[in-house]
């Protein structure tokens, strides 16, 4: 209803601004024991990163943990991850999906995120559950890391953190204002006064006038935190029947059709046809969404009538769908976090690091 006019628009739109009073009201509630110190938070033995977002996603999380965790990793700090694992077999419980030697779990047990960290990040443990503090205690017991990365930790209250890294879409910093359920903000703007670090992703989407805004707005919610922009840049296409690996200039000109459920499928398509495709259709599912056999069937079958050259999905959406006999390709895009101010970045970051050793 956002943007529609009418009495019924109207009136959906005041009600969830009621609920979203509602549910401001029941986060503070929630949050004053631990601001007042009455409910503690517990630590590790190491220091916590936090990689998160006010927003319920979409900003680009997962390719941001791993450029993190290689910048890492090249500087000598062992790491581990700590992962939800949402909509994985062991979301709710404690599992390591990946250790030094490789990966142990498949992504029906890891989920989808996780499976896709484990697989482009060897060497680094990757360890799922939805209580953090359970999952950090294992990280340190198996694997006594100098880092811990807390990957979509923000809203995570119950572990302490050493630094806060929030990651904002600079299409939509902070939505339309609104908390759940008027707005998609889990929290409210003010909170970015956490962060350690404000990342602002899908930086080139904006003009110059735009992130002159974002940098203000950030300020002063945020004064003195450092800001940097950053982008997906598009890595690789792999050919998800036998794994091989196509040049980015096979999409130019040909016609295609999109799969995704992903929380930001729109910066998805702009990226293809960024590389010359003609898109056709993109069938959006909700963000971790699993998809049939029969449902992918379908799509592909609806795409190959569509005069579509191949079916083209993103690579968090490739390691969970099967694989099937298709009258064209289906092809994963394969996509790399760019920081435009690199050196910078990474000097800030060993900084931090070093200043919590």
């Amino acid at each position: 209803m956002q943007g529609k006019r009418g009495f019924l628009p109207a009136m959906l739109r005041l009600l969830m601004a009621s609920l979203s009073i509602v549910y401001c009201a029941g986060l503070t509630i929630y949050l004053l024991p631990f601001r007042f110190g009455l409910r503690k938070r517990s630590r590790l033995k190491c220091p916590v990163i936090s990689i998160g977002n006010l927003t319920t996603g979409g900003t680009g999380k997962t390719p941001f943990t791993i450029m993190l965790c290689r910048s890492l990793q090249s500087m000598g700090k062992s790491i581990v991850v700590l992962n939800r694992g949402y909509r994985g077999k062991n979301e709710f419980g404690c599992a390591v999906v990946s250790d030094q030697n490789g990966v142990l779990l498949t992504s029906d047990e890891a989920g989808d995120e996780a499976y896709l960290l484990a697989k482009s990040l060897p060497g680094i443990p990757i360890i799922t559950g939805k209580d953090r503090r359970i999952t950090g205690r294992k990280a340190t017991e198996l694997f006594n890391p100098d880092v811990v990365i807390l990957d979509d930790g923000m809203q995570f209250w119950q572990l302490h953190r050493d630094l806060d890294i929030v990651l904002l879409n600079a299409a939509a910093p902070f939505d339309n204002g609104w908390t759940l359920p008027r707005g998609l903000l889990r929290e409210p703007p003010s909170h970015l006064d956490r962060a350690g670090i404000v990342i602002v992703t899908s930086g080139s989407s904006c003009s110059e006038e735009a992130k002159a805004a974002i940098l203000k707005r950030i300020n002063e919610l945020a004064p003195g935190r450092p800001i940097y922009f950053t982008n997906l840049i598009a890595a690789g296409l792999v050919d998800l029947k036998n794994d091989t690996q196509l040049p980015l200039s096979w999409l130019d000109t040909r016609k295609v059709s999109l799969f995704s459920a992903i929380g930001n499928p729109a910066s998805f398509e702009q990226t293809i046809q960024q590389l010359g495709a003609d898109t056709i259709k993109h069938t959006r599912l909700r963000d971790h969404e699993q998809v049939s056999m029969m449902e992918l069937t379908r799509i592909c079958e609806q795409a190959a009538d569509a005069g579509s050259s191949a079916l083209i999905t993103t690579a968090k959406d490739a390691v969970k769908i099967p694989k099937i006999v298709s009258a064209i390709p289906v092809l994963a895009l394969e996509v790399e976090m760019e920081v435009s101010d690199t050196q910078s970045f990474l000097q800030k970051l060993l900084e931090k690091v070093d200043a919590l050793q």
